[in-house]
């Protein structure tokens, strides 16, 4: 299985806030999107990304290694 069959079903939208953005800002975008998590987006801090071609076993390998629970998929 591919990240590009998980993306069908889940969907490719990212609803993103930055550091500076208050609490209730990030609880409001958590609500309006019914979702459970969000990407804070920072320059300084770097993002583990995947591609659409990437398969899925891989990935969660990776997130394993890296105690990370979400990836990013790049759009390159």
């Amino acid at each position: 299985m591919l990240i590009s069959d998980v993306l069908r079903t889940k969907g490719h939208h990212v609803v993103r806030i930055h550091p500076t953005d208050s609490v209730e800002l990030a609880v409001r975008r958590l609500a309006e999107h019914r979702i459970g998590a969000l990407v804070v987006e920072d320059r300084w801090m770097p993002i583990l990304s995947c591609r659409s071609s990437d398969r899925v076993d891989a990935m969660l390998a990776r997130m394993t290694i890296a105690r990370v629970r979400h990836l990013s998929r790049t759009t390159s």
